[in-house]
């Protein structure tokens, strides 16, 4: 019979520096902070403020998770690098689509 192998968390010692990983995430949700940003100067609104700070909770609350799980087991090593490929994808896909959907559901003002 054939062993599965399992690949486990591989813990931070205490003279752990960023990786090129790490920064390429912190790269990644500075471009939705700054698509983020262009969301809520399109149409200054308050239903827009109010938009904008719920999508700007909802990246402060992933990168905070990841700032967390960063200082606890090395993010470019065994299966948390997955699962961070996962949500950096889903923060790009987040942050590309924002200004379209806000297109598509209110109308243009001349």
């Amino acid at each position: 019979m054939s062993r599965v192998r399992r690949s486990r968390p591989v813990l931070v010692e205490e003279a752990h520096r960023a990786t090129t990983f790490e920064i390429f995430f912190d790269l990644v949700l500075v471009f939705a902070l700054t698509r983020l940003i262009g969301f809520m100067a399109e149409s200054p609104s308050p239903l827009t403020l109010y938009q904008g700070l719920l999508l700007l909770l909802w990246f402060w609350y992933a990168w905070s998770c990841y700032t967390w799980l960063g200082n606890q087991v090395r993010a470019d090593r065994g299966v948390v690098t997955a699962g961070m490929t996962v949500a950096m994808a889903a923060i790009f896909v987040a942050a590309l689509v924002s200004r379209s959907c806000r297109r598509a559901v209110a109308p243009v003002r001349d």
